[in-house]
């Protein structure tokens, strides 16, 4: 088995918001486990703390590729992997890396200006002779990571690399 891990699995809205969460989780948790009694205060220090370690799982895992006999994109924890999923492959060896810019648009107030959030993600997919775009194999969030994932495919797996820009 061949495995590369590549980022976190979690883009970066999902991770600020489970940050926060992990700081008022960690603070109920501790506020209902020393400071309080009762049986109520000790069901919510349990559920504070299964919450807990929820978030911190997801703020700790991470996406990769996977090899054995056939492709799958892999998620791991500390480097172990825990999940993989199967990339669907239409019979095609070449693959290509497509650029995609989300934008997101914040309205404040109508006195300061509109403010966007921007980001792009590097998404490496199938695609026939024809040209037509198949099966997604990962996306990634820098391009560092696609350019990784490339490299690995194209050296494991046989696989044919074309660029499009």
């Amino acid at each position: 088995m061949k495995k590369i891990i590549l980022e976190r699995n979690v883009n970066y809205a999902l991770w600020e918001n489970l940050m926060y969460s992990i700081v008022f989780l960690s603070a109920f948790f501790i506020g209902a486990t020393f400071f309080s009694t009762g049986s109520l205060a000790h069901k919510f220090s349990i559920l504070f703390g299964i919450l807990l370690l929820i978030c911190l799982f997801f703020i700790l895992s991470k996406k990769g590729l996977v090899i054995t006999n056939k492709l799958y994109r892999g998620y791991f924890i500390f480097g172990f992997l825990y999940w993989k999923k199967e990339v669907k492959n239409p019979l095609s060896t070449t693959f290509t890396l497509l650029i995609k810019k989300h934008r997101q648009k914040y309205i404040r107030s109508y006195k300061e200006p509109n403010w966007e959030y921007s980001l792009e993600s590097f998404e490496l997919c199938f695609f026939d002779n024809d040209g037509a775009i198949r099966d997604k194999i990962i996306i990634c969030s820098k391009k560092a990571s696609a350019d990784k994932a490339i490299d690995f495919l194209t050296k494991y797996q046989l696989l044919e690399f074309k660029s499009l820009y």
